[in-house]
């Protein structure tokens, strides 16, 4: 009886040493789809990079279906890259460190979908050089996970460049900037909108419709938003970065105050004036309103 006692706590103290090396080294399997932007279509040969700090890759490539899977160690910070060859490669940023520290499993899985857009003549990609998301392990949720505060803020700045690069892309209207002032100017173009078999649909755009903003007067109660800047006029949409939730106010000898979103609490708006400079409004700051006036706190 004694010795198969012994035995059993030998047998279980093995067990235990090789479930502890066997958890030694975590893999994060990274996966998903990826498809067309527009159209949700699949991406066939996209390929997909992780590299680490050190310069170490890890390349996976999609299949007809769009799917694909790439392993990443535990420990590192990876910059991981989807790109095709006449699309824009897309990047985000994941951060293994502290998984082995923190989990009982050897594997962790994050799915991750990515859309990807085509290369379109005179439109600036350059924000997506940089990582458009960010990721590490979450310890109370015991997974990776998106670093909220970083990704929402960026999310907010693709989905307007997004949505000039559709207006741009599909025949809405093209823009060019004014290297001279960094603002956005207007500019009549051609640009091919299409092609069917051997036709070719050309259109030439010449934007000037106006804004869309909603009128401060009719907001009614307290809110924060962020000021753009003020006019001599009403300016097209090209002329203010591409911004989204305009309002607007109408001042005295045709001038006008534009500002963008409409929060309930400032520490909103202080987030979204991050977006709003990112985008180009370098000198943007947070205002109020309440009841369709400018508030201004009095001083005591």
């Amino acid at each position: 009886m004694k010795k198969l006692l012994l035995s059993l706590i030998a047998t279980l103290l093995y067990s235990l040493n090789l479930n502890a090396q066997e958890i030694s080294y975590i893999d994060l399997r990274l996966s998903g789809i990826v498809t067309e932007h527009f159209n949700e279509k699949p991406v066939k040969d996209a390929v997909v990079t992780a590299v680490d700090a050190s310069g170490n890759k890890k390349i996976a490539t999609t299949k007809s279906n769009g799917i694909y899977f790439v392993q990443l160690a535990d420990n590192k910070n990876y910059i991981v890259s989807f790109s095709k060859d006449g699309k824009i490669t897309k990047k985000v940023s994941i951060d293994t460190h502290e998984i082995a520290d923190h989990t009982d499993v050897s594997l962790h899985e994050m799915d991750l979908q990515i859309t990807l857009f085509d290369s379109i003549p005179n439109f600036d990609f350059s924000y997506f050089n940089d990582p458009i998301a960010q990721a590490s392990y979450k310890k109370k949720l015991r997974t990776i996970g998106w670093k909220n505060d970083y990704t929402e803020i960026h999310q907010e700045v693709v989905d307007s460049i997004m949505n000039e690069y559709g207006k741009t892309a599909f025949g809405y209207y093209a823009h060019t900037r004014d290297k001279e002032n960094n603002n956005f100017v207007n500019a009549e173009v051609s640009y091919i909108k299409e092609t069917e078999g051997d036709a070719v649909v050309e259109l030439t755009i010449n934007d000037t419709t106006l804004a869309v903003a909603t009128n401060v007067e009719y907001i009614p109660n307290l809110f924060y938003t962020v000021q753009v800047g003020v006019y001599s006029k009403e300016v097209p949409l090209t002329d203010l970065y591409g911004l989204s939730m305009l309002n607007i106010e109408k001042l005295d000898k045709g001038r006008v105050r534009y500002t963008s979103g409409r929060f309930s609490d400032e520490q909103s708006a202080e987030n979204h004036k991050q977006v709003v400079v990112l985008m180009g409004v370098k000198d943007a700051f947070v205002v109020r309103y309440l009841n369709g006036k400018l508030f201004v706190k009095q001083k005591r």
